[in-house]
């Protein structure tokens, strides 16, 4: 915790008994992540106290969070501010992030199977694309394990647009980012496209398969041919060679999840 953030109880205080803290999700580069229950209708709501070091951001942060409108991203509720302390009001995405299933895996021993992952990226292509197709497109830039929930429903949501960014034709540089799952291009801070997000699911993916990050050696691990072709097309050090958007994944692993279902029946 920095000396910015609020203490719980203080946070509690500054909304005026409308939500009560139920216990804290995370803490990122701009902001503490809190699970809060709304009193008015005892709906499960995500709290984001907003750092200062954020608030130059915020203006934009807002447009994207207004302007998402898809069962698998979060709904924006409200921004609200008491006693100096800015927060944002979302609706909470119920399920269990793909970090705790590979943390859970890594314990275990056993990597994820390859349909499974294959299946999970084509869930999360369905936002992703509809980030990307929107005018202008959205790109999060932060995709990653611990912002991807996997619901009960077998769908996968996307979490955490603290850093997401719109394609306006100006070129905005992210500072604050996650480098192991950051493209080349977002970490020589150079104009991004859409294929940025597509390459931090790739090194999803990847992880998920092998319990590694991508190195010079991309897998360590049996894998068939067209799924290996097709990771390491996101993973492409020159995007003109990858994938080009969410809208593109998604039909490339249609095809592959078609053969295999075709295969077993």
């Amino acid at each position: 915790m920095t000396e910015q953030d609020v203490p719980q109880e203080e946070l509690e205080q500054v909304f005026s008994g409308r939500y009560e803290i139920t216990h804290r999700l995370g803490q990122g580069g701009q902001s503490m992540v809190y699970c809060a229950r709304r009193r008015a209708d005892g709906a499960l709501c995500t709290v984001k106290q907003v750092r200062p070091e954020a608030i130059p951001d915020l203006e934009q942060n807002l447009r994207i969070l207004r302007r998402l409108d898809h069962p698998q991203l979060p709904r924006f509720r409200e921004l609200g501010q008491g006693d100096g302390v800015l927060y944002i009001v979302q609706d909470y995405l119920p399920g269990v992030s793909l970090k705790q299933i590979l943390e859970s895996n890594r314990r275990m021993g056993v990597p994820a199977r390859w349909p499974k992952v294959l299946g999970w990226m084509r869930s999360a292509c369905e936002p992703l694309a509809y980030l990307h197709e929107s005018q202008p497109p959205i790109l999060h830039c932060d995709l990653k394990p611990a912002n991807l929930i996997l619901r009960q429903d077998g769908a996968v949501c996307l979490a955490d647009f603290d850093i997401s960014r719109e394609l306006t034709g100006q070129c905005v540089p992210i500072l604050a980012m996650s480098m192991a799952y950051a493209s080349p291009e977002q970490k020589q801070f150079l104009p991004l496209d859409p294929r940025t997000d597509v390459y931090s699911l790739g090194v999803t993916a990847f992880q998920l398969l092998t319990h590694e990050l991508p190195g010079e050696r991309l897998f360590h691990r049996p894998l068939p041919r067209r799924v290996e072709r097709l990771l390491s097309r996101c993973l492409a050090a020159h995007p003109d060679r990858g994938v080009q958007s969410g809208g593109e994944l998604r039909e490339e692993l249609d095809e592959i999840l078609s053969c295999e279902r075709s295969q077993l029946s």
